[in-house]
């Protein structure tokens, strides 16, 4: 499985602001109040997955979760073709994690839970199935989607 789990990334924010909530698609040089941080998110996904595409799409968690099982990728086109059109992989940073939070995990596919920790990155490949399980202490992460092209769910912005 295409499944890539790094400790102690040293960028994390003091905080960060929140956010319209799911983010438009941003080109890699339109500025934004997280550029910086999705911008190092995905170099460092290129590490694993060797493309930065067109722009990305982003997301800040606070306490909150999906709700069912999903895969990333671009709703509207999905439900007008019923094909996929996916994202070069996702990206999930965790930060201002509780110390007492031990719930949580990134499920994948059933086969892999992956727990939430201060200054941990994930990042995985396209067309995976996962879900986050439910917790009951603080929690924030920021997630991120490179795309090739653009979205057709995702208003662009230059």
């Amino acid at each position: 499985m295409n499944v890539h789990v790094i400790d102690d990334y040293p960028h994390v924010p003091v905080s960060i602001p929140n956010i319209i909530s799911p983010s438009p698609f941003y080109s890699h040089d339109f500025e934004h109040p997280h550029q910086d941080i999705c911008l190092d998110l995905i170099k460092i996904s290129q590490h694993y997955f060797p493309t930065k595409g067109s722009g990305y799409e982003y997301q800040v968690n606070y306490n909150s979760r999906p709700p069912t099982w999903h895969i990333d990728r671009d709703v509207v086109y999905y439900n007008e073709t019923g094909e996929n059109h996916l994202p070069i992989c996702s990206i999930v940073l965790y930060y201002d994690i509780h110390p007492d939070l031990v719930t949580g995990e990134l499920n994948i596919d059933n086969q892999m839970l992956i727990r939430p920790k201060n200054q941990r990155i994930v990042i995985f490949g396209p067309g995976i199935v996962h879900k986050v399980e439910d917790f009951d202490l603080p929690r924030t992460s920021i997630a991120v989607l490179p795309w090739i092209k653009s979205p057709l769910s995702r208003k662009s912005l230059p």
